[in-house]
């Protein structure tokens, strides 16, 4: 008897990772990457396609029964309920028989960071966010508001203000920078004037295009007082972020993963944003994360299929 099939996804920005596995078993049928599923960006078709060939590769894992398939995504990009049907609608339209839930992909990085216990985490890579489990089982939010309106301390918000930076200095109305240099060389362009090329996204904003722009702002940050000034900046506006949400979580000392590629691979970003944090919440105890978003989805698939249903996220 084929046991029943459990599907995590985790869709950020830049790519999406499915995990899957059968239920009461550990070892993954399938651990595998995608293009990135983040409908803000690239548009819902691209995303159906991308769904499409991750559905491709799991057929061959369904039990015959197709409905007992358990599957939860976190998805980048997924703020409303309006967001979470645009997700299970594609699935609907590509012959998906099973179980689902759709949800922002904080909510998975969550469960995964603490097990689905209390605790907190920041996550800052191409955007930001910080979410937390209450006590009292609340679940909650600051920030992740897409690059327009939020991300703060993300890759794109130090990149759109490095690239900002750049024209404001061949203006003349702001500081020369190294910075110039630098992104003319890392986009292959001639003159300023043609980095507006980076911005033109098309059918999206181009977020991983302008976030490339923050490793330059950070490797120039020790030695160029632009660069120094935007770090020192998105720093302060993650911390207060974060900041938002520890006022929330009923505890001094809760526990608190960083995540994200900023976070994890850039000490001294992580160490400016601690900095800023622990000044006004010193008692939160900073942890490493047990598991990774595409686990933590995997868990939340697990107690969809426990649960039979899942307020009503079903399809």
């Amino acid at each position: 008897m084929v046991k029943p099939l459990l599907v995590g996804i985790d869709g950020g920005g830049t790519k999406t990772r499915v995990m899957a596995r059968r239920v009461g078993e550990f070892r993954p049928l399938l651990d595998r990457a995608y293009p990135e599923s983040n409908y803000q960006s690239i548009g819902m078709s691209a995303v159906t396609r991308v769904l499409g060939l991750i559905l491709d590769d799991l057929r061959p894992f369904f039990p015959p029964d197709h409905r007992e398939v358990s599957l939860a995504m976190g998805m980048a990009g997924i703020d409303r309920e309006s967001d979470v049907e645009l997700y299970l609608a594609a699935l609907r339209e590509l012959g998906y028989e099973g179980r689902a839930v759709a949800c922002n992909d904080a909510r998975i990085a969550l469960m995964g960071a603490h097990g689905g216990d209390v605790g907190a985490i920041v996550i800052c890579g191409t955007g930001s966010i910080a979410t937390g489990l209450t006590a009292d089982g609340r679940e909650l939010r600051a920030g992740g508001w897409g690059a327009l309106a939020g991300d703060e301390g993300s890759g794109y918000r130090l990149g759109i203000e490095g690239i900002s930076a750049v024209f404001r200095a061949y203006d003349g109305s702001g500081a020369e920078t190294g910075l110039t240099r630098q992104l003319l060389a890392l986009y292959g362009k001639t003159t300023v004037p043609d980095l507006l090329d980076v911005l033109d996204g098309g059918d999206g904003l181009p977020v991983r295009a302008v976030a490339a722009a923050a490793r330059p702002v950070l490797e120039l940050s020790e030695t160029d007082g632009v660069c120094r000034e935007i770090v020192r900046r998105q720093a302060a506006a993650l911390a207060g972020v974060a900041g938002a949400l520890a006022s929330r979580m009923g505890r001094p000392d809760f526990p608190l993963a960083l995540m994200g590629g900023l976070l994890r691979n850039v000490p001294g970003y992580a160490d400016l944003f601690l900095t800023n944090l622990k000044s006004a919440y010193p008692d939160i105890n900073i942890t490493s994360p047990q598991g990774d978003a595409a686990q933590g989805a995997l868990l939340l698939a697990e107690r969809l299929y426990g649960q039979g249903r899942w307020k009503g996220t079903d399809l």
